[in-house]
């Protein structure tokens, strides 16, 4: 009798699965839509948006504005979710219950991330895209890398000279960014002395503005 064929045996990826963001990603993610504005341009400047198949309105950093846009968060544009047809949804925010709902219907997995809120907060969402996006091999060795690249351009922002005192408006109402934030250590780091930075949570109590005097907002 005639034997029977060896069995071909699939060369393993010794990237995956990765367990990254409280998920376990059997295999490399394909199609990927972004519902954050600022963590759609956190994959794009790590460059590891070749997955990625749709960004959210409002993305007005370089090159976001040839992909598809599937709406907010808050008003997702469930038909251009259908076109895009991603595997994974990627959000800083949580949606509501319903929109999870019909999100699941479509097979959609959403992925809801915690927004950094300190330097090493993003050095930590850094390697975790890559871990996601490139597996527990590449993306270790890759997150290191884009981490240890954006620490050297971080120190070459390190002033020595004469301070100049800014507000930096954040929206409207007396929103601004203020100290105990990520963006307060980067102002920090570029030598600007934050005008609101003894203040905290992002506002400017409206009965101070009388004492308020930056050189420039």
């Amino acid at each position: 009798e005639p034997l029977d064929p060896p069995e071909v045996l699939e060369p393993v990826d010794p990237n995956w699965p990765v367990s990254v963001f409280g998920t376990e990603i059997e295999k490399a993610p394909k199609k990927v839509a972004v519902f954050s504005p600022s963590l759609a341009e956190y994959i794009f400047d790590m460059g590891l948006n070749e997955k990625i198949v749709a960004v959210p309105d409002y993305c007005g950093f370089s090159g976001a504005s040839s992909y598809p846009t599937v709406g907010s968060v808050r008003l997702p544009d469930m038909e251009a979710v259908k076109e895009a047809s991603p595997e994974y949804i990627l959000s800083f925010t949580e949606f509501e219950e319903s929109i999870l709902i019909e999100f699941q219907q479509m097979n959609v997995n959403v992925i809801k991330i915690e927004a950094p809120m300190n330097l090493e907060e993003l050095r930590a969402l850094y390697k975790n895209l890559a871990l996601f996006f490139k597996g527990s091999v590449d993306g270790v060795s890759e997150g290191e890398a884009y981490v240890a690249k954006y620490d050297s351009e971080l120190s070459s922002l390190s002033y020595s000279g004469e301070q100049k005192t800014a507000a930096f408006i954040r929206a409207l109402d007396y929103m601004m960014i203020t100290g105990g934030t990520m963006e307060q250590e980067l102002l920090s780091a570029a030598g600007i002395k934050n005008a609101a930075e003894t203040y905290s949570g992002y506002t400017f109590p409206e009965e101070s503005w009388k004492d308020f005097d930056p050189e420039a907002i």
